[in-house]
């Protein structure tokens, strides 16, 4: 396989990656948002919901995207003139970071709505909310720095 078509699948696998995260971090923002008022039983089946969307899309899919864009960087050398780079990939971290942060928040919500603490559950959930706030906005300002490349 020649360095072309290399660069050019790890450019496919970092998109679908990078849409899968992005995807997963939109959805189970949605989900807890639309069933923040609901009852007892749909508020803890989002809440579920919302974990397996996070475990599975949103933080292996920002994980694997953030070590394709590295090694594509690293690869094609473009880490060495472009500034907005280093810039996205340290906001790219912190949206890693958040998502784990994403996973810690939901596992502690239904620990505490299984143990009858709906209002401590529905406390964190408000936190959490405004993680996935912080998460949209990094996820605008990444795709800013992508398009215009500003430095």
């Amino acid at each position: 396989m020649d360095s072309g078509n290399l660069i050019g699948l790890l450019k496919t696998v970092h998109v679908l990656f990078v849409s899968i995260g992005i995807g997963g971090i939109l959805i189970q923002g949605f989900l807890l948002r639309k069933f923040r008022a609901a009852g007892a039983s749909e508020a803890a089946a989002s809440e579920r919901m919302a974990l397996a969307i996070t475990k599975f899309a949103e933080s292996y899919g920002l994980l694997i995207a953030f070590l394709t864009g590295l090694l594509l960087g690293i690869i094609t050398g473009e880490f060495g003139g472009r500034a907005y780079l280093h810039v996205k990939s340290l906001l790219a971290l912190v949206l890693v970071g958040l998502s784990h942060v994403d996973l810690r928040n939901l596992k502690r919500m239904i620990a505490l709505r299984e143990a009858g603490k709906a209002q401590e559950a529905d406390q964190v959930k408000q936190k959490h909310l405004h993680v996935a706030t912080v998460s949209t906005v990094l996820i605008v300002v990444i795709v800013v720095l992508v398009v215009m490349k500003p430095f």
